[in-house]
């Protein structure tokens, strides 16, 4: 891939690192760097890639899906099932994991509906996938980089974050009644675009040919791999050390799906480390580190959710938590800012990619109902964390 490509597409890496390599300058590299490190986080998050990713490329994902959508009959019905199942997924596989698995099947399913209509449809269920991953530890990168970081416990997580994914998923659904209802969906157009951004043609418009989802691995590889995604969820609530977490994960890929190690987004893993040393060095400059402290204090969610609208929640996560400790508060701050702008949440970046390949798509409309929708959401949710305070 040509440097110009490779930055354009890991945008939020390369300012990491660049980030990472001026403040290498402040503070120059030692023993201390190592400290910086969340081994925890950097494991499970490599841990679940190859996990979801087996389940993925085996095609359990698409037959549930396929199950789910056989019932969907209507505009509004298969908007709520298609909301619905991408917010579910994304609590357990991440929002950028729902998101590629369940937008290309949208736009298979809306295929026939008006523009309004798919924007719409594709744009609420992007909120729904930000929303649902904020309900556990797991749904996205920054919930498992905070929870270990700050070491909290279910309960402080669940309290902080739940009536929030709740009120939102509620918002979410009001303007499905006023899609334009027009008749029954065609079953039969299912699977129409159910194919993920690496398998496009060669004109580069995603493949809408019908396809059905099959099982391709075996029953062995399936419980191995269930127990190892059982292996990732009890080493963030931390009741497995992360270093055996690592090792059968490792082990087991070898000897079942060894290609996986290779597919693993090691961008972001790589981005989690880079942010790491950044924070890291401010917080051996003094001056920086108290005045970014006395900045945040009182306004920790305030300065999350602003924060996440301009570099995206996960780095401000990393970011922001090194001058803080007012974890739920930044816990809230970064799930909730995911909503806003188009790189608030860079999950968000899937369903809109997906959308611009589309023949017709209108970008423009696009990110005017994206940014309304969020934006109101957003306000909402703020308005509720300032009434409750």
């Amino acid at each position: 891939m040509k440097i110009k490509e490779f930055c354009k597409k890991e945008k939020v890496l390369v300012i990491a690192s660049a980030a990472a390599g001026i403040s290498a300058f402040l503070v120059h590299p030692d023993r201390e760097y190592i400290g910086y490190m969340n081994f925890s986080v950097l494991t499970v998050l490599f841990c679940l890639m190859i996990v979801v990713g087996w389940f993925r490329e085996t095609g359990i994902l698409d037959m549930m899906t396929d199950a789910m959508l056989r019932v969907a009959n209507g505009t509004r019905k298969a908007a709520c099932l298609l909301i619905t199942a991408t917010a579910v997924a994304a609590m357990f596989v991440t929002n950028d994991v729902a998101l590629l698995t369940f937008v290309p099947i949208t736009i298979g399913l809306m295929s026939g509906k008006d523009a309004k209509t798919k924007i719409d449809v594709i744009v609420l269920e992007t909120i729904g996938a930000n929303l649902g991953s904020m309900l556990t530890p797991v749904g996205n990168p920054q919930n498992l980089y905070l929870y270990s970081f700050y070491q909290m416990n279910i309960g402080d997580f669940l309290r902080g974050v739940l009536p929030y994914g709740i009120l939102g998923m509620v918002l979410v659904y009001i303007p499905v009644f006023f899609l334009k209802e027009d008749g029954k969906s065609d079953t039969n157009t299912l699977h129409a675009g159910m194919k993920t951004a690496d398998e496009k043609n060669s004109d580069g418009k995603m493949a809408a040919e019908k396809t059905h989802a099959k099982f391709t691995g075996n029953k062995l590889a399936l419980t191995i791999y269930t127990i190892l995604f059982a292996i990732c969820i009890l080493t963030v609530v931390r009741f497995c050390d992360y270093r055996i977490c690592l090792a059968v994960t490792i082990a087991a890929t070898l000897i079942l799906a060894p290609k996986l190690l290779g597919k693993a987004d090691y961008c972001l893993i790589l981005t989690f480390v880079a942010f790491f040393i950044f924070t890291g060095n401010m917080g051996r400059i003094s001056a920086v580190e108290q005045g970014i402290r006395q900045f945040m204090q009182g306004r920790e969610f305030l300065t999350s959710v602003l924060v996440s609208q301009v570099i995206s929640n996960v780095p401000a996560a990393i970011m922001l938590s090194g001058f803080s400790d007012q974890s739920i508060a930044i816990l809230q701050g970064t799930d909730i800012g995911g909503l806003g702008t188009l790189v608030a949440s860079l999950a968000s970046l899937i369903s809109y990619k997906f959308y611009a390949d589309m023949d017709g798509a209108d970008g423009k409309r696009y990110l005017v109902r994206f940014t309304v929708y969020n934006v109101v959401i957003l306000a909402v949710l703020c308005g509720v964390k300032w009434m409750v305070g």
